[in-house]
């Protein structure tokens, strides 16, 4: 695995450095003459837990930490960002909605598929992207067929608890409890963002933190959050970066045999609404593809033992895109 920053990447002028066998680059001009050391943040936050078995390695724990000023990792935060002008959006939210509404219409016309959500969500957020810069929506024709074959997903489950309305545990349900895009060369997981690695980089005396790219990624691990703060949320780290987001959404069946389904998203600090094109039936003209609250559309299946619905109440999230756009929410005429 090679792990460079986003300048390294760039300009390819960096200096290597091993760590347990794994190369990582990093740009050594800001350091020069120091001691450094790059660990990943989960190494960090073993090290801080490490309990040592001697007085004598305690001892060299403790003069070695008392350089290091403490940093609290919930603090963490890949969300800071340099100040930089905004480019102005053209269209409002409404505007940029209605044009996706009839994007999918347009591409849904005559077909119904039922199985192609990983090309729909696909379109949709190329689609969206264009329109955010201005620019002009490819008109490549959405496949019909399964987009199963191009949607691998590294699922783990586990048991969690269901209750009764008393709040006692009554039995246990198998969920998703970890989710990853496996990397491929068609549809959706192949216009994937990269994966980013936080790093913290501890000098003699500082700890700062930076970002590191995976270029040699094979799985992009999705955030799994509940449906009811999954629109606060992403609102939330559009407001804190600054940014419009994009990318897609997978919601989990129970079942290991059923099929989960993805659908796209765009986010700003005002306003959030997901395209999933399967909502509208090109055949009978029925449905709208432009979702605004997903617990309006969706019956989720809470941790209570009377709930019932169709998908779990974790669903999963990855942002492909973070646009430094302003883009203002008004009213719009609603077209087809």
């Amino acid at each position: 695995m090679e792990t460079i920053t986003h300048n390294a990447f760039k300009l390819r002028k960096a200096t290597v450095q091993v760590l347990k066998g794994t190369a990582t680059l990093y740009d050594a001009a800001e350091h020069a003459g120091q001691a450094i050391e790059t660990i990943t943040q989960n190494a960090f936050r073993c090290r801080k837990k490490r309990k040592h078995n001697s007085e004598a390695e305690s001892a060299a724990a403790a003069s070695s930490s008392s350089s290091i000023p403490a940093v609290s990792l919930s603090s963490f935060s890949l969300f800071s960002q340099a100040v930089i002008k905004l480019e102005k959006c053209g269209a409002s939210v409404e505007e940029i909605m209605n044009n996706m509404r009839a994007f999918i219409k347009s591409k849904r016309d005559g077909n119904n598929a039922d199985s192609n959500c990983g090309f729909l969500t696909e379109h949709s957020i190329l689609a969206l992207v264009n329109l955010l810069q201005g620019k002009e929506i490819s008109d490549r024709d959405i496949p019909t067929k399964s987009s199963l074959d191009s949607t691998e997903s590294i699922i783990h489950r586990s048991l969690v608890s269901i209750k009764n309305e008393d709040g006692e545990r009554v039995r246990k349900q198998l969920r998703t409890s970890y989710s990853a895009a496996c990397v491929n060369g068609d549809g959706l997981h192949s216009i994937l963002p990269a994966k980013e690695v936080p790093l913290l980089t501890l000098t003699e005396n500082a700890v700062s933190e930076s970002t590191m790219i995976d270029i040699d990624a094979k799985e992009i691990p999705r955030t799994k959050i509940k449906t009811h703060d999954l629109e606060k949320q992403l609102m939330s780290i559009a407001q804190t970066k600054n940014r419009v987001l994009v990318g897609h959404i997978t919601l989990a069946r129970l079942s290991k045999k059923d099929v989960d389904h993805a659908l796209a998203f765009c986010a700003t600090k005002d306003k959030i609404f997901f395209v999933d094109g399967q909502f509208y039936d090109g055949i009978t003209k029925q449905g709208d593809p432009i979702l605004e609250n997903l617990n309006q559309h969706f019956e989720f299946i809470t941790q209570n033992k009377s709930s019932s619905g169709d998908f779990a109440d974790d669903c999963f999230y990855l942002i492909h895109h973070e646009l430094p756009i302003e883009i203002v929410s008004r009213p719009a005429i609603r077209l087809g």
